[in-house]
C-alpha cells in the first residue's frame, strides 16, 4: 500500500509544482523552473496598446528564455495595437491572437516552428502579416474572416494551407500561393469576395469543397495539369468568372461546381467521366459548351438555367446516361446539337438529345457552313475558353486566321447566331 501511495504522489508531483502565472513589466507569464522557459500567458485585464515582449525575463534572480506565446495569450484584446515577439518564440498557441479588432500588423519571426489552430480567428482589424518561412502549413481557421486582411507575405517553402484558412477574408484581393505548395483545403477562400485572380500551382490534385465559393469578383483562374478533382461547390457563386480552362487530367466535377459563374464557353475535356448534379447551373452567359468523349453520367439540373446556351458539342460516342433533367429550363429546342457522325442516330433517339433544335454531325463541320444574312455579317473566331483570336469579312480570310494557328487548337467559329467548332490540322 505505501509503495502505491508513493506511486501516486510521483505522479501529482508536476501538477503540484505548476504555478500561476505571473506578471513581470506588465506582462503575464508561465514559467517552467524546469527548463527555465517562459510562456507568454492571458492577461486577466486585457493587454492594450503597444506590447514589447523581451526574449528573456528575469523572476526571483532567476532567468527565462520566453520561448513560447501561450493559447489564448491575447485573445480579445481590443485596445492591443502592436505585439513585437522575439526571435526566441518557437511556438504560438491556439487562438493566440483571436477576436481582436485593433492589431492591424503583425511580423512572427523565423524562429517559430509551430502554430496552433485559430490563432488569428475573427482577428477583424489585421491587415498584413509575415509568415515565417519554419512553419510549412496555414493551419485549419488560421485567418478565418479576418475581414481587413490585405497582404500576406507567404515563404516560398509553404507546403499546404488547410480547410478555411483564410475564409471570409472579404478584403483580401491577390495572394500568391507559393509552388511548393501541394495541397489547398475545403473552403479555404470562400466568401473572399475581393479576391480577382488566383493561380494553382502544379502538384495540387484536388479542388476541395467550396474552395472559392462566393468570391464575387473572381475573373481570372489558373489550373495545373496535376488537377484530378473539382469538388461541390468549389467555383460556385463566382459571377465575375467568365473563362477557365479545366486540364485534360481532371476525372470528376462535383455537385454545383461552377453553378451560378459568368462562363461563356466550357470545354469538359475527355479525361471527365462524371458531371456532378448542377454543375454548370445558372450560368447565363454560357453559350458554347463543349462536352468530351470520355464523359458516361450528367447528373441532374447539370446545365439548368443556361439561358444564352446556342450550341453543345458532345463528343461521347455512347450517349452518357442522364439523370432527370440536365438542361432543366435551358432553351436546348433553340440550340444545335453537335455529335459524332456514328452516333447521330443514337442521340436522336434519347432523352433529352432529341429535343435540341437540331443535331448535326460533328465531321461535317467547316467555316462554310456557315450562313450570310447581309453583306456586312463578320465570322468572329474564339479560343475554346471563350476569348477572341480574330475577327473576318468573308470564309477565305477567316480559313487565314484559322491555319496560322497551331495544330491541334480548337477554335470556336460563331457567324450571327450560328457557330461551329473547328480544329486546326
Amino acid at each position: 500500500m505505501k509503495k502505491l501511495l508513493l506511486s501516486l504522489s510521483a505522479l501529482l508531483l508536476p501538477i503540484v509544482t505548476l504555478a500561476e502565472p505571473v506578471e513581470i513589466d506588465g506582462i503575464y507569464y508561465n514559467l517552467n523552473a524546469e527548463t527555465k522557459e517562459a510562456e507568454v500567458a492571458w492577461n486577466p485585464d486585457r493587454y492594450s496598446g503597444s506590447v514589447d515582449i523581451s526574449s528573456v525575463v528575469i523572476y526571483d534572480e532567476t532567468e527565462y528564455k520566453v520561448t513560447s506565446i501561450g493559447s489564448y495569450a491575447f485573445w480579445d484584446c481590443n485596445e492591443l495595437t502592436a505585439v513585437s515577439i522575439p526571435n526566441t518564440v518557437t511556438s504560438i498557441g491556439e487562438r493566440a491572437f483571436a477576436e481582436i479588432s485593433s492589431l492591424t500588423h503583425l511580423d512572427l519571426p523565423d524562429s517559430v516552428t509551430k502554430i496552433g489552430l485559430q490563432p488569428f480567428y475573427c482577428c477583424t482589424g489585421l491587415v498584413s502579416i509575415v509568415w515565417p518561412s519554419s512553419v510549412k502549413s496555414i493551419g485549419n481557421s488560421c485567418f478565418y474572416q479576418c475581414t481587413s486582411l490585405i497582404s500576406v507575405t507567404i515563404p516560398d517553402n509553404l507546403k499546404s494551407i488547410e480547410d478555411y484558412a483564410f475564409y471570409g477574408c472579404n478584403a483580401l484581393a491577390s495572394i500568391t500561393i507559393p509552388d511548393g505548395v501541394t495541397s489547398i483545403g475545403s473552403f479555404s477562400f470562400c466568401q473572399c469576395s475581393s479576391l480577382t485572380s488566383i493561380t494553382i500551382p502544379e502538384g495540387v490534385a484536388k479542388i476541395g469543397q467550396y474552395t472559392f465559393f462566393g468570391c464575387g469578383h473572381l475573373a481570372t483562374v489558373s489550373l495545373p495539369s496535376s488537377l484530378t478533382s473539382i469538388e461541390e461547390c468549389a467555383f460556385a457563386v463566382c459571377p465575375a468568372l467568365a473563362s477557365v480552362t479545366i486540364p485534360d487530367g481532371v476525372t470528376y466535377i462535383g455537385d454545383n461546381a461552377f453553378t451560378v459563374c459568368g462562363l461563356t464557353s466550357v470545354t469538359i475535356p475527355n479525361s471527365v467521366g462524371q458531371i456532378g448534379r448542377g454543375a454548370f447551373n445558372n450560368c447565363p452567359y454560357l453559350t458554347i459548351l463543349t462536352i468530351g468523349s470520355g464523359v458516361w453520367s450528367i447528373s441532374d439540373k447539370a446545365f439548368a438555367q443556361c439561358s444564352a446556351l446556342t450550341d453543345v458539342y458532345c463528343l461521347a460516342e455512347a450517349v452518357p446516361n442522364i439523370w432527370r433533367e440536365p438542361f432543366a429550363n435551358t432553351d436546348i429546342a433553340s440550340a444545335t446539337l453537335h455529335v459524332p457522325a456514328s452516333a447521330l442516330q443514337a442521340y436522336s433517339s434519347k432523352e433529352p438529345w432529341k429535343n435540341f433544335k437540331e443535331i448535326v454531325p460533328l465531321n461535317d463541320e467547316s467555316i462554310e457552313t456557315l450562313e450570310y444574312s447581309s453583306p456586312s455579317d463578320r465570322i468572329n473566331i474564339y479560343s475554346i475558353d471563350g476569348k477572341l483570336i480574330g475577327s473576318a469579312a468573308d470564309q477565305s480570310e477567316a480559313a487565314r486566321i484559322i491555319n496560322n494557328l497551331p495544330s491541334g487548337t480548337s477554335t470556336i467559329v460563331k457567324k450571327g447566331g450560328k457557330s461551329v467548332k473547328i480544329m486546326v490540322k
